[in-house]
């Protein structure tokens, strides 16, 4: 991976870090949510999510343990038939970082360019 779009993934995950989230934990979180990625389905499973980011997913980025750390803030709960759903605080959590994206875009523009 070239060095710059090394330093833009470190960038935004920093910023993303500032807010309580880490990158793959606001990714689950677009895919749970109903007024996003999430729209089409009612919970998702660990599998259909894993397949969905397959193509963003670092080495080293572990959607099993995001995923559970999710679960432990309350962030996502898991029915019965083991399908992931957003809770009323991950769709706080997932508004809060929402409506920082463009700041964070306009800050990541700058910073790459000076």
């Amino acid at each position: 991976m070239p060095a710059e779009e090394t330093d833009r993934i470190a960038f935004i995950r920093r910023q993303l870090a500032s807010l309580g989230l880490t990158q793959p934990q606001y990714w689950i979180l677009r895919y749970l949510a109903p007024n996003d990625l999430g729209a089409d389905a009612p919970g998702r499973t660990l599998q259909e999510l894993s397949d969905f980011l397959q193509q963003y997913v670092l080495p080293g980025d572990d959607l099993q343990a995001e995923t559970e750390a999710l679960l432990a803030d309350d962030l996502i709960s898991r029915s019965s038939d083991t399908r992931l759903h957003i809770t009323p605080a991950g769709q706080a959590a997932h508004a809060r970082v929402k409506r920082s994206i463009p700041t964070i875009r306009t800050l990541l523009n700058e910073t790459l360019l000076s």
